[in-house]
């Protein structure tokens, strides 16, 4: 491995500054499920959300208008791919 080429404080600093930055920008919510397949089920849900909203987008900077292969990546605006043509959450879910 080449762990002993990592430079260790540079990394501390580049977390601290990623962790500082999302705790100001971003805000996170937890969803409790208490089954694997009800998980799985919204998180399908979710995706397929995601692809069919109109005012949903990426910026003009996101890496996956980028990606080399994959044009679905590219189109959809997300990275993870599967479960993108399933059902959408109904109103009863959301």
């Amino acid at each position: 491995m080449n762990a002993h080429k990592v430079d260790k404080v540079r990394l501390q600093e580049v977390e601290t500054e990623v962790t500082r930055y999302m705790n100001e920008n971003f805000s996170f919510a937890v969803l409790r499920f208490d089954s694997q397949s009800e998980r799985l089920h919204f998180e399908e849900c979710l995706l397929s959300t995601i692809v069919r909203c109109r005012d949903c987008g990426t910026s003009g900077t996101w890496l996956g208008k980028f990606h080399p292969t994959s044009a679905v990546i590219r189109g959809c605006g997300l990275w993870n791919v599967q479960g993108l043509i399933g059902p959408a959450l109904s109103l009863h879910e959301a």
